[in-house]
């Protein structure tokens, strides 16, 4: 009986911590002055990025010029002819150099072939620098 009172304390108190993590990361984060419009918090609704970025994780993208993004980087961006605006998470697997403007290639890790056509940094909302996960508490 004792045990069983232990889990359901242990059960409860892991979910009042993720649902005040959460709160904290989701809502309170974004809105703190020097982090406003540099730091975005998305929920992954999908499971284009396999068991790295899970569906229903929770990642924070941090604003990256277009140099400073590589081949590797998991980023978030804008789809250009999404109305309204749909956000997508998934990885660089190739950079265009050549002219003006960096155009990226990006492909989700589960997914088998390339995402069409390419994103500028007009698209980017950042690059992810936390997954944070469900069931890690």
């Amino acid at each position: 009986m004792k045990n069983t009172a232990n889990k359901v304390t242990n059960v409860l108190g892991g979910l009042i911590s993720y649902v005040l993590l959460m709160l904290i990361v989701g809502v309170v984060f974004p809105l703190i002055p020097p982090f406003r419009g540099y730091y975005h918090t998305r929920a992954v609704l999908t499971g284009s990025m396999g068991h790295v970025v899970p569906t229903g994780a929770l990642i924070i993208n941090h604003y990256s010029t277009d140099r400073g993004l590589k081949v590797g980087d998991i980023i978030t961006y804008q789809r250009p002819d999404a109305v309204p605006p749909v956000y997508i998470t998934h990885r660089i697997v190739s950079v265009d150099t050549s002219g003006l403007l960096y155009r990226f290639q990006t492909k989700g890790d589960a997914n088998a072939t390339k995402d069409t056509g390419s994103i500028t940094q007009a698209n980017i909302e950042g690059r992810v620098i936390a997954v944070i996960h469900i069931w890690a508490i």
